[in-house]
């Protein structure tokens, strides 16, 4: 893993996999933690099933530029944390979810997502291998055998309430459920160890990707997003490096950016 380079995607580019797809606990501390919260946060977490008002409105649509990718409506998120941008707009909802994230400086993200009834998301890869992305079950459909399920290469992974796992998202994956109940579960990312002195770089690069990825199928169309240069997005991520992270310290003290 000593060789290992930091990749980053873009809308056509797809990561070439390495090691194992799924992790456990004994890979990953984290994942351990996890599944300890897990009691601690039911509670709390439990008022998006609970409360259909504040569930309504605590979630947004998860943003893709491709419809067939993320179908609408199919997949929403609640963003606790993104690329170290906190939500405090919902801390007084999660206050013990929120002190945890806060207390692991290694997490660059974290969010409860809910996946639709009859759902699926077809294979994708995440934006870089800089991160680990861990799964934890938080209110998962009764069902039998991969109904509601995850797949990596020829793996298939169900979630468990309570339990937890993780993967590389830079590997492509898929994502269905195909139950009549909706699926809730908690998604934290954190920075792999070979990683963690470029946390705010990744950071960074993620964020002025989605920017530029914003603007340019606003004015231009999304079909002019892959024609974007990789070169141009590595510039841009110096330029606005300083611009960012100031950013994103004045919007944790006192929530300025609607997340």
């Amino acid at each position: 893993m000593s060789n290992l380079k930091l990749w980053f995607g873009d809308y056509e580019n797809h990561y070439n996999g390495e090691g194992r797809l799924f992790l456990s606990g004994d890979d990953v501390e984290m994942i351990r933690k996890m599944e300890s919260l897990y009691p601690k946060i039911l509670d709390e977490v439990s008022i998006l099933w609970n409360n259909s008002q504040k569930n309504t409105s605590l979630y947004g649509d998860f943003d893709a530029f491709d419809d067939k990718q993320y179908p609408p409506n199919s997949w929403k998120k609640l963003v606790i944390k993104v690329w170290n941008l906190y939500n405090l707009r919902v801390e007084n909802y999660f206050p013990i979810l929120f002190n945890f994230v806060q207390s692991h400086p290694e997490i660059s993200s974290c969010f409860i997502t809910k996946t639709l009834p009859n759902s699926y998301i077809k294979p994708h890869c995440g934006e870089t291998n800089g991160i680990l992305r861990l799964h934890l079950g938080l209110k998962i459909p009764s069902h039998s055998g991969e109904m509601c399920s995850i797949k990596m290469d020829t793996q298939i992974k169900d979630w468990e309430e309570g339990k937890a796992f993780g993967f590389i998202d830079a590997q492509q994956h898929e994502v269905w459920n195909k139950t009549n109940e909706e699926r809730y579960i908690l998604i934290i990312d954190v920075i792999r160890p070979e990683f963690r002195k470029l946390k705010s770089y990744i950071c960074v690069r993620i964020i002025t990707t989605q920017l530029l990825f914003f603007s340019t199928a606003k004015f231009l169309g999304e079909k002019y997003i892959e024609k974007i240069p990789d070169l141009l997005i590595t510039i841009l991520s110096i330029i606005l490096y300083l611009p960012i992270i100031i950013s994103t310290y004045i919007n944790n003290r006192f929530g300025l950016i609607k997340i």
